[in-house]
């Protein structure tokens, strides 16, 4: 717009809304999935009888993604454009729990998931856990549990196309260089999908004692920890940047030479694993 100062306001609005922009997205994600679950007594233990479930599972998902055209010819601000996106994979599992009541106040449980994944980058994985539960006395149950856990990204993780924002950080590496202020400023960054990601894995422990010492009062202590691996999250700039001061990976994109020199270009924060140990650890309280 030209010659603002004499123009009056409402012919400002007729041309603010002429950079309006209605953009249409259609993503359809398709679940298709059938199981077959069994559940028998193989024994007797002091306890009472052993039981065992069991079953397989098989699921088929399917993932489209229909861009906004105007986005995908980058005309649109707030766009990082991108080719529609049509993806699949399916999914193979078998599962099993036995439930052993070695004394009749001690239960001991073991199950374990088998899943296969058709993705290339996936592959397969088994998964344990153990649960114990004690009962010293009728009015105290004292129970552990340990177990593994595996988790493939979802299809939109891999998948989505890519948004540009323009968040707020610290270019740690253009501030030392001159080239960057040393203060939090906004920077051209992507967001989207990583068909690259690594599935997640994760152990685990929970400990625990429910107190039921009279009628209608119940007290639960617990303490669980977790551990991940491959930890699927969201990047964010600041992280970046500082991957890329301490000589990580990272995906911080500067002008090549002749261009803007070592100017920043753009930062792509999509989805990705993280590249340490990520610990969560509660305790847990419950009056009842």
């Amino acid at each position: 717009m030209w010659n603002v100062n004499n123009t009056g306001l409402d012919a400002v609005a007729t041309q603010m809304r002429g950079f309006n922009h209605t953009k249409l997205y259609q993503a359809n994600l398709k679940r298709t999935q059938g199981d077959i679950i069994a559940r028998l007594d193989i024994g007797e233990l002091p306890g009472g009888p052993v039981g065992l479930v069991f079953g397989v599972e098989y699921a088929h998902l399917s993932f489209e993604q229909i861009n906004d055209p105007a986005s995908n010819a980058l005309i649109i601000a707030g766009t990082a454009g991108g080719d529609n996106i049509q993806a699949e994979r399916a999914q193979k599992t078998a599962f099993f729990e036995v439930g052993m009541p070695i004394l009749d106040n001690l239960d001991v449980s073991v199950a374990g998931r088998y899943d296969e994944y058709s993705t290339t980058g996936i592959g397969s994985n088994f998964s344990p856990q153990i649960t114990l539960a004690y009962r010293p006395i009728d009015w105290v149950l004292l129970r552990g549990t340990y177990g593994e856990g595996f988790r493939a990204a979802a299809m939109d993780e891999m998948y989505g196309n890519m948004s540009e924002s323009f968040p707020s950080g610290i270019d740690i590496v253009g501030c030392q260089t001159g080239v960057s202020v040393c203060t939090a400023t906004q920077y051209r960054a992507l967001y989207g999908g990583n068909p690259d990601l690594a599935p997640e894995e994760s152990e685990h422990f929970t400990i625990g004692a429910v107190f039921a010492p009279l009628p209608g009062l119940t007290l639960q202590v617990g303490f669980w920890h977790t551990e991940y691996d491959n930890l699927i999250t969201t990047s964010s700039i600041n992280r970046e940047f500082a991957a890329e001061a301490a000589g990580l990976v990272n995906y911080v994109y500067r002008y090549g030479p002749g261009e803007e020199g070592p100017k920043l270009d753009r930062l792509d924060t999509f989805h990705c694993n993280t590249t340490t140990l990520l610990v969560l650890k509660q305790k847990v309280w419950i009056w009842i």
